[in-house]
């Protein structure tokens, strides 16, 4: 079983909400999904069970791929301008069918990981730093690394980041919400 928490605090206390998340946790992996993203693959609770289940012990985190983040490791060219969700689900279907899933290593990136997406292992977080002001997505990973956990990419594992693009705070050009994204896919099943 996974916890999913949604990290926020007011003011951007970013490290605050992280630590918020993890402290308490039930279970042995927390998942940290940002407030913009959208959970598209099919049966993705499932998937991220499988992922942790074959995690190999000195693996602390895992991210995924996105369609807007500043890491180029973690985004997927073709997908950034695309507002139909409807291709979007279709894109992480395809996605899945090619990688599955497949693990790969990106713990020695010269670029850290992006925080929109983060299943991390509790016995890390509490090694790296388990309180105060710590927590920060970049700084998890680059702790993680100097601690001897790895960070690891699901390369089949596919989110849409509504995150705000070219600066001007849109989250997408005609302005949709998330009910009028979801009306959309349900006239348009892939």
């Amino acid at each position: 079983m996974i916890e999913w928490r949604m990290p926020h605090k007011p003011g951007g206390r970013l490290a605050e909400a992280y630590n918020a998340c993890i402290a308490g946790a039930r279970t042995p992996w927390v998942g940290l999904v940002e407030s913009d993203v959208l959970l598209v693959n099919r049966n993705f609770d499932g998937i991220c069970r499988r992922l942790i289940a074959a995690a190999p012990p000195g693996l602390g985190a895992i991210t995924c791929v996105t369609n807007r983040c500043k890491n180029r490791w973690q985004c997927v060219p073709g997908m950034e301008d695309e507002d139909s969700l409807a291709k979007h689900l279709a894109f992480a279907r395809r996605r899945y069918e090619e990688f599955g899933d497949s693990l790969l290593d990106y713990t020695d990136s010269r670029q850290l990981m992006s925080g929109f997406f983060m299943l991390i292992r509790v016995a890390a977080w509490e090694d790296i730093e388990p309180g105060g002001q710590f927590g920060r997505d970049n700084l998890v990973h680059k702790r993680m690394a100097e601690r001897g956990w790895r960070v690891a990419l699901a390369r089949g594992l596919y989110v849409l980041h509504l995150h705000k693009r070219d600066g001007d705070g849109s989250m997408l050009p005609e302005e949709k919400t998330i009910v009028e994204l979801y009306r959309e896919h349900q006239q348009c099943k892939p």
